[in-house]
């Protein structure tokens, strides 16, 4: 095809709207902090003082983080993206409010978070990815 008319289909109003929501998505994804959170997941662990070595931790998390992105592809079609999407945005939400609540909770009372919530780090992260 000739570069005018792929230029005439940017003024489609799907292909601009498509490209936006993308825009949107990939900006939302990084104000959610996944990069910070996937480079200091190590460190996480270790200052949550989490029952599991604070490696196989991180390897869990990021191992976690393939299966929900084949299963997210095979239920899209079922469910619809905007259902999808919904229930993902609200599970990151309480993933890093419940993680945030931890270290409060480690902060200002560190023997309830050692004796009773040692696994809610890891369990958050994973809701996270």
């Amino acid at each position: 095809e000739p570069l005018g008319e792929r230029l005439r289909e940017l003024k489609n109003p799907a292909v601009y709207r498509a490209a936006i929501i993308g825009c949107m998505l990939s900006a939302f994804q990084v104000l959610t902090g996944i990069t910070a959170v996937l480079f200091y997941t190590v460190y996480i662990f270790k200052s949550a003082g989490a029952d599991v070595d604070e490696y196989t931790s991180s390897s869990i998390v990021v191992a976690v983080g393939i299966l929900p992105g084949v299963l997210a592809s095979l239920a899209v079609d079922r469910y619809g993206r905007r259902l999808l999407l919904l229930i993902s945005e609200a599970l990151v939400v309480m993933a890093l409010a419940s993680l945030g609540a931890f270290f409060n909770v480690q902060k200002h009372q560190p023997e309830v978070a050692e004796k009773h919530l040692g696994w809610l780090p890891l369990v958050a992260l994973v809701v996270f990815m």
